[in-house]
């Protein structure tokens, strides 16, 4: 379904779509542009990477997907969000998500995917309770609650500029946001000051992270940070929630051999 006015400027023209992730169908909207030029490596000038809906992101909605308790009834934090695909999902599930991007058009555009959202929400209540499993103690919460908003990496005060919104998050979510190594450290600053530092029962305050292998710099420097800042992670094998017959996203640039889903969390939880 495609929207946008003939002669509005092309910056304000877009496409409206939907992504089916099995349980939920996630209205999203992106601009109706005319495609980028790569580099030869295939990557993008950096003011382009957050029209792109990235293979990451479908990888990182999957496993959400098949690990429901990750997010349901959490407070989430997406970064880094580009069309926003995946805290549009997770709002489905969370108690709180706050979408974010550097980019102001991207934040208006992930603002409208929020409003259609919202509208399909009572329409896949009735399905969700059956899906997810509830108790006396643990009830979803099937209210779709989600705001976009502003974020620059390394910006710590986000949290404190806006009424309601959690200090601290219990999970943050990152697709493809390691595209530049230059800001990692920044990224790793935010992630350290925004996810929460409290175990809750069993569950402990995690960053995923999915993302397409490019070069090795990039490797190194994501381990060096995490382990700077007092994280230790853990490598999910795609195949653990992809069976054999499902095909795992690709595009002209990432093949299935370049993807990679990380959880960290604080060593400090595993003692």
């Amino acid at each position: 379904m495609e929207a946008g006015g003939v002669g509005e400027p092309h910056e304000l023209q877009f496409i409206h779509y939907q992504i089916d992730l099995g349980k939920v169908k996630v209205s999203l909207y992106r601009r109706r542009e005319e495609k980028k030029e790569r580099k030869e490596d295939g990557i993008l000038p950096i003011k382009s990477t957050g029209s792109e809906l990235w293979p990451s992101a479908l990888v990182l909605c999957k496993f959400l997907a098949k690990n429901l308790h990750l997010i349901q009834d959490k407070t989430v934090l997406e970064l880094g969000a580009g069309q926003g695909l995946v805290g549009l999902f997770a709002a489905y599930y969370a108690s709180q998500t706050i979408i974010t991007d550097k980019d102001e058009e991207v934040i208006d555009l992930i603002r409208k995917s929020i409003e259609s959202n919202q509208d399909n929400n009572n329409s896949n209540n009735s399905q969700l309770e059956s899906q997810v499993e509830t108790s006396t103690n643990n009830k979803h919460n099937h209210k779709y609650n989600a705001t976009a908003l502003r974020l620059v990496y390394g910006d710590k005060t986000i949290t404190s500029k806006i009424q309601g919104l959690p200090k601290t998050f219990d999970i943050i979510l990152g697709s493809d946001i390691v595209y530049y190594s230059t800001a990692i450290p920044l990224i790793w600053d935010t992630i350290d000051s925004l996810l929460s530092r409290e175990k809750q029962g069993d569950f402990t305050p995690t960053f995923i992270l999915s993302y397409a292998s490019r070069n090795k710099t990039v490797e190194s420097a994501i381990a060096v940070k995490a382990k700077e800042h007092g994280f230790t992670s853990q490598i999910i094998g795609l195949r653990s929630f992809y069976s054999t017959s499902e095909t795992i996203p690709t595009s002209e640039h990432v093949a299935q051999k370049d993807h990679r889903l990380i959880l960290f969390v604080r060593e400090s939880h595993l003692l």
